[in-house]
């Protein structure tokens, strides 16, 4: 097995090492990969060229990520208790759900997908309707 590809922290903590990587997932109807990390960064990874398409910020660390389906949205979760919509296509945040007051933990999306529900390290769960993204 070789590596066909690599992509990195796009700045480094105080003491001078890169940021870590925290969540990736496969987009699953475009060739990307996308992932989150503290460096605050959301990355759109183009497979097919091994670069970034997008490198989106986001203000605070990344914790986690849920496609919206098999649609152009994504939503990412924050260290600040904030979830965020991007459209993958445009890289642009075009909703942004709050009700947290801590890091989001986890994402999950419903099955009929209308529903996103988050966890928080602040003990509380959310639950947000989506079925304008999918």
């Amino acid at each position: 097995m070789q590596v066909v590809s690599s992509c990195f922290s796009q700045t480094g903590s105080t003491d001078g090492n890169p940021e870590s990587i925290e969540c990736v997932l496969f987009a699953p109807n475009f060739p990307w990969a996308v992932f989150g990390g503290m460096d605050q960064n959301l990355t759109i990874w183009d497979l097919q060229n091994s670069s970034p398409r997008f490198i989106c910020n986001h203000g605070e660390g990344v914790t986690c990520l849920a496609w919206l389906g098999p649609s152009k949205f994504l939503a990412t979760g924050c260290c600040d208790g904030r979830i965020c919509i991007w459209n993958c296509l445009s890289g642009e945040c075009i909703e942004t759900f709050k009700g947290h007051e801590h890091a989001i933990q986890s994402l999950a999306v419903s099955s009929n997908l209308e529903f996103l529900v988050s966890v928080s390290m602040d003990g509380t769960a959310r639950v947000f309707e989506i079925r304008d993204f999918c």
